[in-house]
């Protein structure tokens, strides 16, 4: 009979703490070589974040933002991955291209 041993997780502390140390122990290369797959680690995940806020626009969509203090109003004309186009609506309907992480849809 195999017998399961009940292990835990352990907590985002601990975890890390044990990196730390291990940080501590690691060669000047295999350190250059973690940084190398962390930063392509961060570098995906804000892709993936950016193509997810894009996506919750759609063409057509009004929108507000600011810039300088100074409040804009337009409609989404064009959905890119990771940014839209968006046209104002009043004179002279200036056209932006705005992170969505910087506009507020409009009901």
């Amino acid at each position: 009979m195999q017998v399961i041993k009940n292990e835990t997780q352990p907590t985002p502390d601990k975890v890390e703490e044990q990196l730390l140390l291990l940080i501590e122990k690691l060669t000047l290369e295999q350190l250059y070589e973690i940084n190398g797959i962390v930063v392509n680690r961060i570098n995906y995940l804000e892709n993936v974040r950016d193509i997810q806020a894009a996506n919750a626009f759609r063409r057509g969509n009004k929108v507000s933002w600011e810039r300088n203090g100074e409040k804009y109003f337009g409609t989404v004309v064009k959905v890119n991955q990771k940014t839209l186009h968006v046209a104002e609506n009043d004179p002279p309907y200036k056209q932006w291209k705005i992170s969505p992480h910087y506009l507020t849809k409009i009901n």
